[in-house]
């Protein structure tokens, strides 16, 4: 009861009371995968918000980052292409760096990581 997540494009979340959640699997209801009869609400996930998603969730691995080719390979385009503008900013202010493989939170950075993360919700 009351799980989000995030499947084939699609952020959902579930009833929120247990006895719901049982009463709704129970009904046994068909929907087609992923969707579940415990299904409270499901929202497209867009590639834009994808990429701000991969951006900030990439930055929170410290170490290794937001590899280069991985978010080419995925979205077709530079995460230098799409966010110059807030790298730039980031690189200016000394909490991330950015290589030709990839960028990461600065080491200095961690404990005001929140404003690196703030530029990509």
């Amino acid at each position: 009861a009351g799980a989000h997540g995030c499947i084939s494009g699609f952020r959902y979340s579930n009833v929120l009371s247990p006895a719901a959640y049982i009463q709704r699997i129970e009904s046994g209801e068909a929907r087609p995968f992923p969707l579940s009869p415990a299904l409270a609400e499901a929202t497209p996930v867009d590639v834009k918000t994808a990429m701000d998603e991969t951006m900030l969730l990439g930055f929170r691995l410290t170490r290794e980052g937001i590899p280069a080719d991985a978010f080419r390979a995925r979205y077709g385009v530079g995460f230098d292409e799409v966010y110059a503008r807030e790298l730039r900013d980031l690189t200016g202010r000394q909490l991330i760096e950015v290589g030709a493989d990839r960028a990461r939170l600065r080491p200095g950075a961690r404990l005001v990581a929140n404003r690196v993360f703030e530029k990509f919700v």
